[in-house]
C-alpha cells in the first residue's frame, strides 16, 4: 500500500469506510482486506456489525451540513501528495507524454463535484406532508463520488472517535 511508504505512516492504522447500500461490495472488500495479511486495517461497521455505512435521507442531510461546516471553518486539509488507487488518470500520460499530477487532477475533480453538489427540495403531492429533501451532484458534472466520500469521512471521524469499538486505536 502506498500510504505505508509515507514517512511516519509505515505502521499507521487504516480505517476503511465503505458505503454498503450497493449490495455486497462492502462485505466482499472487507473480507478481502481482512485476509490480505495487511496489518492495522479496520473496517467501520454499523451497529449491527455489518461492514459499511448504510445511507439514508437523515445521514445524507447530516453529511452535507457537517461537510459544509468543515469547509466554512477551513478544518479540512488535503495532503499535498494525494494518493489514489486504481484511477485511470494516474496511468494516462498527458498529450506531451508527461506523467500527470494525480493529486491535482483528483483535487480538481473534487472541487468540480463540490460546485455541482446541491440540496434539492421537491414539493410533496400531498399538501399536508412536508417536501422531500435530497442531495445530489450528478446533474451537470456527472458524478458525486468524491463528495460523498469526503462527507462520509467527515461524519465517520466523529463516530470513530466516540465509538467504544475503536477506542483502543486512538
Amino acid at each position: 500500500m502506498q500510504i505505508r511508504k509515507i514517512p511516519n505512516l509505515e505502521k499507521c492504522n487504516i480505517i476503511f469506510i465503505p458505503e454498503s447500500n450497493l449490495g455486497f461490495e462492502a462485505l466482499w472488500v472487507s473480507r478481502e482486506l481482512k485476509h490480505s495479511g495487511l496489518n492495522n486495517i479496520y473496517i467501520m461497521n454499523e451497529d449491527d456489525n455489518r461492514a459499511g455505512v448504510r445511507m439514508n435521507a437523515e445521514l445524507k442531510s447530516n453529511m452535507a451540513i457537517l461537510l459544509n461546516e468543515k469547509l466554512r471553518t477551513r478544518s479540512i486539509k488535503l495532503y499535498n501528495k494525494f494518493i489514489t488507487v486504481g484511477d485511470e488518470k494516474s496511468n494516462t500520460p498527458d498529450k506531451d507524454g508527461r506523467k500527470k499530477d494525480v493529486a491535482q487532477l483528483m483535487i480538481k475533480d473534487l472541487f468540480n463535484q463540490l460546485l455541482n453538489y446541491s440540496r434539492i427540495i421537491k414539493p410533496n403531492k400531498d399538501p399536508h406532508k412536508p417536501p422531500t429533501e435530497f442531495y445530489r451532484g450528478k446533474d451537470g458534472y456527472g458524478y458525486d463520488d468524491h463528495v460523498i466520500a469526503l462527507q462520509l469521512i467527515a461524519v465517520m471521524i466523529n463516530r470513530f472517535k466516540t465509538s467504544p469499538t475503536y477506542k483502543h486505536l486512538q
